[in-house]
């Protein structure tokens, strides 16, 4: 049974991380183009694939969980702006005294930057769609029946969630405003019981960093 239970997460952090690299590769060196919507479209392919194949593991659960969301809306929303307000607070807070430290800003964010900057149509259906969804499913969702205590199951999440963000940029003191904001998502998933509240509360956060960096490229 605990064999079981383990399989999941483990095989969505498996095609999370591993798929989503080895298809990158692959794609990439398919490609050789400068024009601009196709290379769009092309770095989509990768997360569309996976959401996809992530979806469809968790398929009969999202379809339970999107009837409860609707009949439960209002409900759920007030704990969303609630556990919303407070992890994004501590991860700003913690995201300046590291800056502040390390006088410098996070990779991952210049990234980000970067992308959205080169390719907004794959930067926007990515960050506010499939990066929430398959990140929640495969952090948040994939892991919920291996626990029993809600920080224990908040706490263990949102530090995977933190580190999968700056793992690949040696940039791990600043996994701390990630998990910041992740343990907040988990605990609204954890006392609502519905996936779809902490991927509606990390599209959200996700299209609130969008504007801003749209924003600011602006002025």
């Amino acid at each position: 049974m605990k064999t079981t239970k383990i399989l999941k997460p483990c095989s969505c952090i498996i095609i999370y991380l591993f798929l989503s690299t080895l298809m990158n590769i692959y794609i990439k060196s398919l490609i050789n183009t400068t024009n601009f919507f196709l290379l769009n479209i092309v770095n989509l392919i990768a997360p569309l694939v996976i959401c996809i194949i992530l979806i469809l593991l968790n398929k009969n659960e999202l379809k339970n969980k999107f009837k409860d969301y609707k009949i439960n809306f209002k409900k759920y929303l007030k704990i969303m702006i609630k556990y919303y307000l407070i992890g994004v607070l501590l991860m700003i807070l913690s995201n300046n005294i590291i800056s502040l430290i390390l006088k410098s800003t996070a990779i991952n964010e210049s990234l980000n930057r970067e992308i959205i900057t080169k390719l907004p149509i794959y930067a926007t259906i990515s960050i506010l769609f499939l990066g929430p969804i398959s990140e929640e499913l495969t952090f948040r969702a994939s892991f919920k029946k291996l626990f029993t205590n809600e920080f224990l199951f908040s706490i263990v999440t949102a530090v995977i969630f933190g580190l999968i963000h700056v793992l690949f940029n040696g940039d791990l003191l600043f996994a701390v405003p990630y998990a910041a904001l992740g343990f907040f998502f988990a605990k609204a998933y954890y006392q609502t019981n519905n996936i779809l509240v902490s991927i509606t509360m990390h599209s959200f956060h996700n299209l609130l960093c969008l504007l801003l960096i749209f924003i600011g490229g602006l002025m």
